[in-house]
């Protein structure tokens, strides 16, 4: 069952529209058109491999129409593995690897674009926790 805390997490700094059901065999599905809604044809939908609290998030992203055609092969072999180690001062290390892209051109493109707003994405739930906290 969708948790609204995490809904409104997401849209907080992620996302205009989300729905979070945050448990193993769960899902993050986000819409980036505020005009749009959950389900549409722009929604992202995110599976949750695996979900260790506070440690260990593995999610795997359904590759859509919108997606390039190259990647819709290798699709079934994308993973996102995000570690969370807590520091001595409160503070949170998060290291997250991209598992199974190829070192090609097409790949290089794709990540060139991907990394930059990666990081936005990252910053936004920098900014949103130094406000809340």
């Amino acid at each position: 069952m969708e948790c609204l805390h995490y809904k409104k997490g997401w849209e907080n700094w992620a996302v205009p529209l989300a729905e979070v059901d945050l448990k193993v065999g769960g899902y993050i599905k986000t819409n980036y058109n505020k005009q749009g809604k959950i389900g549409d044809s722009t929604t992202i939908v995110t599976h949750i491999i695996n979900y260790v609290p506070k440690r260990l998030l593995t999610l795997q992203a359904e590759i859509t129409d919108n997606f390039p055609e190259f990647m819709k092969d290798d699709a079934k072999d994308f993973f996102n593995v995000i570690y969370f180690d807590e520091l001595e001062n409160g503070h949170t290390n998060i290291k997250s690897f991209g598992i199974k892209y190829k070192n090609n051109p097409k790949y290089l493109s794709l990540m060139n674009y991907f990394i930059p707003a990666n990081e936005k994405t990252l910053m936004n739930l920098i900014a949103y926790l130094e406000k809340k906290y």
